[in-house]
């Protein structure tokens, strides 16, 4: 064992004398011994040990069983036990504190200590030794050893009390009224005195709290309360005490301290203020949002619905009919822009939530090849779908957000890869013993790859990538919107990317393995024409205060036989539901004078009430008013903008409606392949008939998804060649730039 001696010696002014008999200076001693992170040691004036208290984890190289009856000098090197024994002798001599400094090797590793010895008898001492290797430990100790046994305890700048609750003494360390800007002399040691100091709306439940403890019923007390200061303010204290009980299970002490905890009360004040405007801020954007999907979508509901009524009228013209489906796909656009950007805002909002059900997982992803594929073979790229064999068929999970997600990476994909292919790699890790499972997705493309630079701020909102900007096209929020839909389905996004080689998307969520999915074969589309006979004559009522809402249904459902008539908002309703009795109500839940709510409940609050079928009609894009919706009472819930079939296909299953549809369908369908080759033919032709000059014009222009260019180059063609310049208009119209690109191509 190597050692550093260095001991210095001086005198401390005695210490006055406790107030307190004996015993109680005993007890309170031995209580001390027990709470001082020190080593404590009695020695006689020779060093003979005739106590030794380690505190715990202090590193003492004795036990008290092997050090009481030995000396200094058998376990402490020799320059240090002559220096103890010098500071021991010299405060028994002199009456005065006696300090000393020495360096031991303990466990491989030199520490540092200091010690304080004071006389305690007339051929003894007490010598407590304090590690001083942590400065912030050792400066505690410093103040502790300075303001005797009871500032010893203010190394946490704590407030000691002792309370003896057979004689009702009570000590206040100047500490604990120092706290309240009181000086030693202006307070009394009574317990009286913390009465009075006590808020008097804390004063009995803390009260209780320490009876409780002192009758047993707690292990110890620890309470947070207010305190009156010297300046008339209150600061918080935290109080924690424990109490001391004689062999008859009566307590007969408490000793505790006190802590200031006035700013950490203010801070926990501002972050509530902060938390509660943070959830104000949040609540307005929630209403922003819900007011903006309504006023954004309610518009489009009329323009999409009137465009399908449109459709159905037998009289239009080829080219009317052409127009109107460049409304309906540019409608249907702008709702995608409009839902991405409510998407976002529900994202930033806090309000995004799963609305999971079972689905059948390879329907799904056989859907969004067949829908994808067209564009894939526009720009001459293969799309393929590598599936694992172990890719459970049925699964539960947030179906919508799913198929968003991989549409929007395969989207991405395909945009802005020019040649060889697009894959998906989808494999699926199942637990044994549960039905949970992960979904393994990735999407690798041939594509341009992505700058280093750039991925960082990849899953940025409204931020794009050069490839992007160049584009022109998007939002710049399908990224961040599918990485926070993956989280919220319990995983995340990856990418990895080599400029000029590609990039490689990778995902993963967790699901649930199901049995089946009700519904999961899906019957084409087909168009209904009227009812079947023989059906009796329902009556539909279309509430809605929007007055080119309310015409759309009665538009759409009059021609079909059924008898519709109309409300402006949830009085007029109530009072035709209960003249007219209708079989089902459409309701819009957002009306002036009573809205959909309201009035549903009304209605439903009835026994002829619950015979009738409410099916809501709402522009909320958020997926927690649907559960706002059935709560109130509706049947049912058919957001805004909506398909006919919707409609149609909800009163079937509320009313049993059977329809007819038209029957020359697949005989339409054949016509209009037949008739599509044959354009085909003459577009090729015509396309053929052109310079290469103006071709590979036309190529650059699609290439660049410049539409002025493309206009002005179909203004240059011939009049003979407007069957050619019809079909380029009414793909640049449909920004069907990648269409363009490959007729330009295959010339």
């Amino acid at each position: 064992m190597s050692t550093h001696p260095a001991s210095t010696t001086h005198s401390e002014p005695e210490p006055p004398a406790f107030t307190a008999d004996s015993a109680v200076s005993a007890r309170r001693y031995r209580a001390l011994l027990t709470m001082l992170p020190a080593l404590v040691m009695c020695c006689r004036q020779d060093g003979t040990y005739l106590e030794y208290n380690p505190a715990p984890n202090f590193p003492a190289l004795l036990t008290p069983a092997s050090a009481i009856g030995t000396h200094l000098r058998d376990h402490l090197p020799a320059e240090i036990a002559e220096i103890q024994l010098q500071c021991i002798q010299q405060a028994i001599a002199t009456g005065e504190m006696q300090t000393f400094e020495h360096q031991l090797m303990v466990n491989g590793r030199l520490r540092s200590f200091e010690g304080y010895v004071v006389a305690s008898g007339a051929d003894e001492a007490l010598i407590m030794t304090h590690e001083t290797s942590d400065r912030r430990q050792t400066e505690a100790d410093l103040r502790a050893s300075e303001e005797r046994w009871q500032l010893v305890l203010q190394a946490n700048n704590d407030g000691i009390w002792d309370w003896n609750l057979v004689t009702n003494q009570t000590f206040y360390s100047s500490r604990w009224k120092a706290m309240l800007g009181f000086s030693d002399d202006e307070l009394p040691n009574h317990h009286s005195t913390w009465d009075q100091l006590v808020h008097p709306d804390d004063h009995d439940w803390v009260t209780a709290a320490v009876q409780a403890h002192l009758a047993g019923e707690t292990p110890y007390y620890a309470t947070e309360y207010r305190m009156r200061c010297k300046d008339g303010s209150y600061n918080w204290i935290l109080d924690r005490g424990q109490a001391l009980w004689d062999a008859s299970g009566r307590a007969t002490r408490i000793v505790g301290s006190h802590t200031d905890i006035t700013h950490r009360k203010q801070a926990e004040a501002t972050l509530q203020q902060a938390k509660e405007a943070a959830e104000k801020a949040n609540r307005a954007k929630s209403e922003f949002l819900a007011n903006m999907s309504h006023e954004l979508r309610t518009p489009l509901n009329a323009i999409l619905g009137f465009t399908q009524i449109l459709n159905r009228d037998p009289a239009i013209t080829p080219e009317q009919q052409s127009n109107l489906e460049i409304v309906i796909r540019s409608g249907e656009h702008l709702l995608d822009l409009i839902n991405d950007v409510l998407e976002m805002s529900k994202i930033e909002a806090g309000i995004l939530t799963l609305n999971t059900s079972d689905f059948d997982l390879l329907a799904l992803l056989d859907s969004i090849a067949a829908m994808l594929q067209l564009r894939a073979e526009s720009k001459g790229l293969q799309l393929q779908f590598d599936l694992d064999a172990q890719l459970p068929r049925y699964i539960r999970a947030d179906q919508s957000k799913l198929r968003q997600v991989l549409i929007n990476l395969l989207g991405n994909a395909l945009k802005f890869t020019s040649e060889g292919h697009v894959m998906l790699t989808a494999t699926a890790t199942v637990a044994a013993d549960n039905p949970s499972a992960q979904l393994n997705f990735s999407i690798a493309d041939t594509g341009p790859g992505i700058a280093a630079y750039e991925i960082p701020t990849l899953f940025d909102a409204f931020v794009q990538t050069e490839a992007g900007r160049n584009s022109q096209q998007g939002t710049g929020l399908g990224l961040p919107i599918s990485r926070k839909f993956v989280q919220l389905m319990g995983g995340d996004i990856t990418v990895e990317s080599v400029v000029g080689q590609g990039t490689t998307f990778d995902f993963s969520v967790r699901v649930v393995c199901a049995e089946g999915a009700a519904g999961d074969r899906r019957q084409p589309t087909r168009k209904v024409l009227g009812l079947v006979p023989g059906q009796p004559t329902y009556r539909i009522l279309a509430v809605d205060d929007k007055w080119e809402n309310r015409q759309l249904l009665v538009k759409l459902l009059s021609p079909l036989g059924l008898e519709v008539r109309e409300a402006a908002d949830g009085q007029e309703a109530i009072a035709l539901w209960e003249s007219w009795e209708p079989h089902l109500i459409w309701m819009d839940m957002r009306m002036p004078v009573l809205d959909g709510y309201a009035a549903t409940r009304q209605i439903k609050a009835h026994l002829k009430g619950q015979a009738t079928v409410i099916i809501a009609l709402t522009a909320s894009a958020l997926e927690e008013e649907r559960a706002i919706v059935l709560s109130a009472g509706c049947d049912d819930f058919v957001r805004k903008p909506f398909r006919e079939e919707e409609l149609f296909d909800k009163m079937a299953v509320y009313l049993g409606l059977r329809y007819t549809y038209a029957v020359t369908e697949l005989a339409t369908n054949a016509n209009n392949a037949e008739a599509r080759a044959a354009r085909s033919q003459q577009l090729e032709t015509q396309l053929a008939a052109q310079s290469l000059e103006w071709r590979a014009s036309l190529q650059d222009a699609a290439a660049g998804c410049d539409d002025e260019a493309i206009a002005q180059l179909i203004a240059q063609l011939p009049e003979t060649y407007q069957t050619l310049a019809n079909s380029l208009l009414d793909l640049m119209n449909d920004f069907q730039f990648d269409h363009i690109l490959k007729l330009a191509r295959d010339e």
